[in-house]
């Protein structure tokens, strides 16, 4: 099985897609190319603390805009993880940090699930599944011809 053909999500309940009257609202942003095609230097510690400050307030403002619209659920991706190379340690300990300040300001429950394409090889899947687990979650593993949760 190639490592490349793996998905770690972070917990997983889904809506059926025939659901009537769900709506999907759909954010959009971005991050700093701190890497690919730009030439900044991410292993700067200002440049990653640039990074670290987007990646927070694009992660917080995605969590915020679905509680405000009311919405159970949010699936988050790695912004800035591919081509603009912002450093998935920072993209994952900025997410956990957008999770960890909207909790408290909740009146309902929102299921967070982090969709990142081979995560589990480009950070530790203990790291992934012990964040998970901490927070209610599971790591829920996508291989190509199966689907395990741990």
């Amino acid at each position: 099985m190639s490592a490349a053909r793996r998905t770690h999500t972070a917990t997983a309940p889904l809506l059926p897609r025939s659901a009537p009257g769900h709506r999907i609202a759909h954010l959009l942003t971005s991050s700093l190319a701190a890497g690919g095609y730009s030439r900044l230097d991410p292993s700067n510690p200002a440049m990653l603390t640039i990074v670290r400050q987007l990646q927070r307030a694009a992660h917080l403002g995605a969590l915020l805009a679905a509680a405000a619209l009311g919405k159970s659920y949010v699936v988050l991706t790695l912004i800035g993880g591919g081509v603009f190379g912002n450093p998935i340690p920072v993209i994952w300990e900025s997410i956990l940090w957008a999770v960890d300040t909207v909790l408290p300001l909740l009146h309902r429950d929102l299921v967070v699930t982090v969709n990142g394409y081979s995560l589990g090889q480009r950070m530790p899947a203990a790291t992934l599944r012990e964040a998970a687990a901490a927070r209610g979650g599971a790591l829920v593993v996508f291989e190509r011809t199966s689907v395990s949760v741990e």
